[in-house]
């Protein structure tokens, strides 16, 4: 008599996927919740760590309660656990310690939006609006946002003036169309020390760029100009100071109306001096798999604006060509975002 085959017990493998969708998830959550309980700030100063104990006593929650948040935290790789001692991981205190210059825990809280947008994305798909739209969220999104980038930016912003061999053009006008936080224009002056710079963006932005600009000593060569990005086509070319040499749309095509972020680029593109460029720092909406941090993007701005999305490159190329500008080439400056520059066709 033949024994019947008993199938193979299914194995973590098959569901590897969803299991890791899932802890990506809880990974969000514990390391947001511990940036607010200030745990990785109270580790920062504590290279030998702090037995949990001291730690929730720092972070004013029960240690119990402290220790279920830690471990997942631990597991990857956020910080180190040696019996009920935790120490930061070498990623936590590069990242996560508040007094360092790469802190990106703001940004870790703000990059997916509102979190209160992601239980409708269905219903937004299908075509509604998002529950909580961060379009008109200044205060509460926008500037923190600003404020969290503003490292990040800077750096890819200073490596544009050798990409464009701008360093013996020390005089140069710059044009920050919908500046955020500043992070382009300072970028700049830093490294140009005669050139002058007119931001322009809404006034909560503005704050945070004058700010900035105070900061790292360049806000005396700073004009400020309050205008809303989706309304900049009415700008003229006198309030940008006479034309000028670099005009920057640096992340704020994505979020307005593709009609807004065509006229923005026509604006770009007749209030160029002589000689000028135009740069545009976004990400770009291409073909992908979905697994990419473009597309995650893409979401991210679907899941949270009325109104953006993002651009992809050859509606970019058609609105540099109606703006008098040939082709944007990729400067090659960041493994996350485009940075590409157009300059007036001859």
């Amino acid at each position: 008599m033949t024994t019947p085959e008993v199938p193979a017990p299914r194995t973590a493998a098959h569901s590897e996927t969803v299991w890791t969708l899932i802890d990506g998830a809880v990974g969000w959550f514990a390391a947001v919740a511990a940036v607010e309980l200030g745990i990785f700030a109270a580790l920062a100063d504590e290279p030998a760590g702090l037995d949990l104990a001291v730690l929730a006593d720092r972070c004013d929650a029960p240690a119990a309660r402290l220790e279920t948040l830690c471990r997942p935290l631990a597991g990857c790789g956020l910080l180190q656990m040696d019996g009920q001692r935790f120490t930061l991981s070498a990623t936590s205190a590069a990242q996560l310690s508040p007094e360092r210059p790469g802190y990106l825990g703001e940004l870790l809280r703000l990059s997916p939006g509102l979190v209160d947008n992601w239980p409708a994305l269905a219903d937004v798909v299908r075509g509604a609006e998002p529950p909580h739209p961060v379009d008109d969220e200044d205060e509460v999104f926008h500037a923190p946002l600003a404020r969290a980038t503003f490292g990040l930016q800077r750096s890819v912003a200073a490596a544009v003036v050798d990409s464009l061999g701008l360093v013996d053009r020390p005089d140069l006008r710059i044009a920050d169309l919908g500046a955020g936080g500043g992070a382009w224009s300072i970028a700049l002056l830093e490294r140009l020390p005669g050139a002058t710079a007119t931001l322009l963006d809404r006034q909560p932005l503005l704050d945070v760029a004058a700010a900035h600009g105070r900061d790292h000593s360049v806000v005396d060569r700073c004009r400020f100009v309050e205008a809303d990005p989706r309304s900049l086509a009415a700008v003229t070319s006198e309030a940008l100071g006479s034309g000028a040499d670099i005009v920057v749309l640096a992340h704020v095509l994505r979020l307005v109306a593709p009609e807004q972020a065509g006229a923005l680029v026509a604006l770009a593109g007749r209030s160029l001096r002589s000689g000028g460029v135009v740069v545009v720092a976004d990400y770009l909406r291409e073909r992908s798999d979905g697994g990419d941090r473009v597309a995650s993007m893409d979401l991210v701005t679907l899941a949270n604006t009325r109104r953006g999305r993002l651009v992809r490159r050859r509606q970019l190329e058609e609105w540099c060509a109606g703006a008098g500008l040939g082709p944007p080439v990729d400067l090659g400056l960041s493994p996350v975002f485009a940075v590409l520059a157009a300059r007036p066709i001859p």
